[in-house]
């Protein structure tokens, strides 16, 4: 039978698996996930980085993916054609690179488009450059055009850009895209609301489907081939918000997600599969946004890792990333190996590989779910769980809280290994005369161990006490349990926790015991 003290003890769950929730105000909730994700039930690693290229003539502006089976990118002022080939047994990347030519600026988001006939379209919203192999004589010049281009795009033979300042939105000549005619043919403008045009965007699963961005709107326009103007509007449909940045604007499957704005209300992430619009952003996240000091200073991308479409946004002014995970419907805290804004600035996927530019370096790198380290750096992995009060406002007494977590599974170059027990050959153990057991000690020929550090917020997530330190298993101890003992007396229970490992980090769950007065 058990005593009152017995009676009166509860566990309850630690919500050690969860996202970052964006209360309002922290009171509401302040439970943040940094540098993970939920699958299946579980938080683990987000993707790391390797670099593959490196000293390149400025940091990352662009990059995409040519026909050709390479890669375009643009690193400072230089427009590169890339080939990489990944060695998987030795785990080695093989590369290949080509100078195209260098524009005319060099900072600033480069976008890349490539029609059929093999010509490369660039755009750094102050000019275009045209790359054409075939063009013996100058196969890479500064086009003389009409406009201010914008944001690139290629469907059904034409280039696609959009007229800086303008309503207007302009196609070039059928497979050339040396010319843009100014004419009927070739001449479009939004027509929902008054409002710039800021770009055009393909449908990636609607072969005739064009996504016509504006300040405060989005217009869909189909390419119906018609003979004067090839393009006709849908008049049933179009999406009262427009976009803020057109380097939000990423495009994956059968939807298209931005950074979206209009004249009445803030700012929204928000997608569209072209016959309907959905909002992403919570009050919290509206909030949030809304309170960045530059919110239009950002860039975004989108991708498939491990079969979680993951939509990740850049705030560089603010210096802070989120992510959101469509396969769960969850945002993400994001960062580089200094809880800085992550590095990466736009993806791509070359022989099932994925490589990215970066705003802050003149590399190219590779980024997998495989990596588990920010180039040889570790990745500051947190979560800050929600916190935990009484519906009726009653203290309680934290007695213990634990975590399920994979331990003694990776192999580490340099982890701390312990001791080793000495055996006979039939498997015996060895001991002195004196009955103790001999032990080999390994610590000193390594210096890394990984561990797991907790902390306690006793008044609702605004402030932590000391961190208290948990080394996890060696190779081949795989205990998987985690405890940390005499919380003591809470209204507000809020636990930090922040995994220090080299190599990947799976964790199931979390549970506490508490005793009620």
């Amino acid at each position: 039978m058990l005593n009152r003290r017995q009676q009166n003890l509860e566990e309850i769950d630690l919500n050690i698996v969860g996202s970052s929730t964006f209360g309002k105000y922290p009171t509401i909730s302040d439970e943040k996930t940094y540098n993970m994700y939920i699958s299946d039930g579980c938080l683990v690693n987000y993707a790391g980085y390797e670099s593959v290229i490196s000293g390149l003539s400025g940091n990352g502006r662009g990059i995409a993916y040519s026909k050709s089976g390479k890669m375009i990118a643009v690193l400072g002022q230089t427009a590169y054609l890339i080939f990489i080939n990944y060695d998987p047994v030795n785990d080695i990347y093989v590369t290949e690179l080509d100078i195209l030519g260098n524009l005319q600026t060099y900072t600033g988001y480069v976008f890349i488009s490539e029609n059929i006939v093999g010509q490369i379209l660039f755009s750094d919203s102050q000019h275009l450059y045209l790359y054409d192999v075939n063009n013996i004589t100058t196969p890479f010049q500064v086009l003389n055009i009409d406009f201010v281009p914008g944001k690139i795009e290629y469907q059904n033979g034409y280039f696609i850009a959009n007229s800086i300042g303008t309503s207007q939105w302009r196609l070039s000549a059928v497979n050339d895209g040396t010319l843009w005619p100014f004419d009927a043919q070739h001449v479009a403008d939004i027509e929902t609301k008054a409002s710039n045009c800021t770009a055009i965007v393909r449908n990636p699963s609607g072969s005739n489907l064009l996504f016509v961005f504006g300040t405060n709107c989005v217009e869909m326009w189909f390419d119906a081939g018609l003979q004067i103007f090839p393009y006709q509007k849908n008049q049933s449909f179009n999406i009262d918000y427009g976009v803020i940045n057109p380097s939000t604007i990423a495009a994956i499957d059968n939807m298209v997600v931005w950074l979206a704005q209009n004249e009445k209300a803030g700012f929204r992430i928000m997608y569209s599969t072209g016959s309907n619009v959905e909002q992403i952003t919570t009050d919290g996240i509206a909030y949030f946004i809304s309170k960045l000091t530059k919110p239009n200073d950002c860039d975004a991308f989108i991708f498939n890792l491990d079969n979680h479409i993951f939509y990740q946004i850049n705030w560089y002014t603010d210096n802070v990333s989120l992510m959101y995970d469509f396969s769960n419907n969850r945002f993400y805290h994001v960062t580089d190996e200094n809880q800085n804004h992550h590095i990466a600035r736009a993806i791509v996927n070359l022989n099932n590989r994925y490589y990215f530019v970066s705003k802050d370096t003149n590399k190219i790198y590779s980024m997998s779910s495989d990596y588990t380290q920010y180039d040889g750096k570790e990745i500051p992995r947190i979560r800050i769980t929600k916190t935990f009060r009484r519906k009726n406002q009653r203290a309680f007494k934290v007695k213990e809280f634990g975590l399920t977590i994979e331990q003694g599974t990776t192999n580490y170059g340099n982890q701390n290994l312990g001791n080793f027990e000495v055996a006979t050959s039939n498997d015996k153990l060895v001991y002195t005369s004196d009955g103790d057991q001999v032990v080999t000690n390994l610590e000193n020929i390594v210096s890394y161990t990984p561990r797991v550090d907790a902390s306690v917020s006793k008044d609702g997530g605004i402030s932590f006490g000391n961190y208290v330190h948990k080394d996890l298993n060696h190779i081949g101890k795989r205990q998987n349990i985690l405890r940390y003992y005499n919380v003591g007396r809470c209204n507000a229970f809020t636990v930090q926790v922040r995994f220090y490992n080299l190599g990947r980090v799976v964790v199931g769950g979390g549970s506490a015991v508490v005793e009620n007065f």
